[in-house]
C-alpha cells in the first residue's frame, strides 16, 4: 500500500486502516499486488479526505484551594483530545499544556482568588471555545504574632495593652487568663 506515492505497509487482507493521519486532508493510495516473486502495476489512485476534528471544550471543571500556594483543577475528560490548555483568566495567558484531566497550580499568593480555564488541543488545533470559568481563592496564612506587648496601669481600674502592628491583619482578639473580651480594630 502507497500513500502519497511513498510506501506505508504490507498487508494480507483486503483492507487496511491507516491510522494517525492529520485531521481535514486530502490523502491518496495506490495498491501493488505481490506474489513472492514479482510486484504488480499499481492499482488506480483511490483519494479522500480525512473527517475535520471538531474539539469541544472539557465540562464538569472545578478549582479547589488545597493551601496557601496551591489551587487543584479537575474536568471530564473529553474524547479524541491529546491534551489540555489551561488559561489564566485574569491575564488571558496559557499556564500550561497537560495531558490529564488533573492538574495543580502552584506557587501562588496566600489569600488570592485566581480563576481558570481549560480549552482542548488536538495536534495544532484547539476548541474554539473554553471551559466555564471556574474561581478558587487560596487559603489565607495564619498571620504572625504579634509582638512587644506592653500593658500599663492607666487607673485603679484600667489597663493600657499596646503592641506592634503585623502585616495583613483586620482584627485583633485581646485575652486576659485565656478568656477573649475584647477585639480591636486596625
Amino acid at each position: 500500500i502507497y500513500r502519497n506515492d511513498e510506501f506505508v505497509v504490507n498487508v494480507t487482507d483486503t483492507t487496511y486502516i491507516d491510522e494517525n493521519l492529520d485531521s481535514d486532508v486530502d490523502y491518496c493510495y495506490v495498491v501493488k499486488a505481490y506474489n513472492d516473486i514479482l510486484e504488480s502495476v499499481a492499482s488506480e489512485k483511490a483519494c479522500a479526505k480525512t473527517m475535520k476534528v471538531v474539539l469541544t471544550p472539557p465540562t464538569e471543571i472545578t478549582a479547589e484551594a488545597i493551601g496557601e500556594t496551591t489551587i487543584v483543577l479537575t474536568w471530564a475528560k473529553v474524547e479524541k483530545v491529546g491534551g489540555y490548555k489551561i488559561y489564566d483568566m485574569k491575564s488571558s495567558q496559557v499556564v500550561d499544556i497537560v495531558s490529564d484531566t488533573t492538574y495543580t497550580v502552584e506557587n501562588l499568593a496566600p489569600g488570592t482568588e485566581y480563576c481558570y480555564a481549560v480549552s482542548s488541543v488536538y495536534k495544532n488545533r484547539e476548541s474554539f471555545d473554553k471551559s466555564d470559568m471556574v474561581c478558587a481563592t487560596t487559603l489565607a496564612s495564619v498571620p504572625d504574632a504579634p509582638v512587644n506587648v506592653n500593658v500599663e496601669a492607666t487607673s485603679s481600674s484600667s489597663v493600657k495593652v499596646s503592641w506592634d502592628a503585623v502585616a495583613d491583619v483586620k482584627l485583633y482578639y485581646i485575652y486576659s487568663a485565656d478568656t477573649m473580651f475584647k477585639t480591636s480594630y486596625t
